[in-house]
């Protein structure tokens, strides 16, 4: 009953919801920003993702870090991870740390000045898509041409790397977790290929989607849809008993060595990061 009625409303059709189910909580699958102990995150946390990056560089060479953050939560959890990873590693040193609100039009302030730096990487953590791609534009008019980290969600190859000429810096790295259909290495992935289809016969997306918001909720509905298939009664209580209790599940569209796992306490559902680095045409995940 319970698949049956979210595959219904999905679909846009209105349908009655039985007495039994007006009490079923919401099922918060969220992520990235740290969230009330009464949600359960569906992916990794933006702390998490700096810290994947940082400890990457911990682990690699030496290098000196310029860091751009955006002035709010959002870049602080970032900020966050990627610090406490590099804090007590002699081989990584962070030359200037600068923050930029989220109304500005501009970054070009902040990149002349850390480019200044001379630092061979920059952490940067903005959340706006144009900002991005127009840092990058003047990073390379400055004929300054570092290592990037971008968040998972404004690191996009069509959006982002490509008007941003992003082939042209030694590395481009992200945080991934799931496939992207814009990806050429994933055009006849099964999994891409339901997802499409999916995506055309249920909403009124135009074009194969250029942002990870899509895959996301796809992803969490999996999760949902997961947790509903392993009910035994349409209640509150097996709903709570159900959703804490998955492992081992792949969801659609998730990359080999993400898993998710619901069991521990204080870790989203999908707690595993993959880092990646921009071939020229996708991400790939590094070995």
């Amino acid at each position: 009953m319970c698949n049956e009625l979210i595959r219904q409303r999905a679909r846009g059709r209105s349908v009655s919801t039985p007495d039994d189910l007006q009490h079923l909580p919401r099922g918060a699958l969220s992520g990235g920003c740290t969230q009330s102990p009464m949600q359960l995150d569906a992916f990794p946390t933006y702390v998490e993702e700096g810290r994947a990056f940082g400890e990457m560089l911990a682990a690699s060479g030496t290098h000196k870090v310029a860091v751009l953050s955006q002035n709010d939560d959002y870049g602080k959890d970032y900020l966050t991870g990627f610090t406490e990873a590099v804090e007590d590693a002699p081989n990584v040193t962070i030359t200037k740390m600068l923050t930029y609100e989220v109304p500005d039009i501009s970054l070009d302030g902040q990149i002349t000045e850390l480019a200044a730096t001379g630092a061979d990487v920059i952490f940067n953590a903005v959340s706006q898509p144009h900002l991005t791609v127009s840092a990058m534009r003047k990073a390379q008019s400055l004929n300054w041409l570092p290592s990037w980290f971008l968040p998972s969600n404004t690191s996009g190859v069509t959006p982002i790397l490509k008007p941003a000429g992003a082939d042209v810096f030694p590395n481009v790295y992200t945080i991934g977790y799931h496939k992207t259909p814009d990806d050429p290495a994933y055009a006849n992935d099964a999994d891409v290929k339901t997802f499409l289809a999916d995506l055309a016969a249920y909403t009124k997306q135009p074009a194969v989607p250029e942002f990870p918001h899509c895959m996301w909720g796809y992803m969490a509905a999996s999760i949902l849809d997961k947790t509903f298939q392993q009910m035994t009664e349409p209640t509150r209580e097996e709903f709570m008993t159900q959703l804490p209790s998955i492992q081992g599940y792949q969801t659609p569209l998730m990359l080999a060595g993400a898993e998710v796992d619901t069991t521990i306490d204080g870790e989203p559902a999908i707690s595993s990061v993959i880092l990646e680095r921009f071939n020229g045409t996708g991400y790939q995940p590094i070995d």
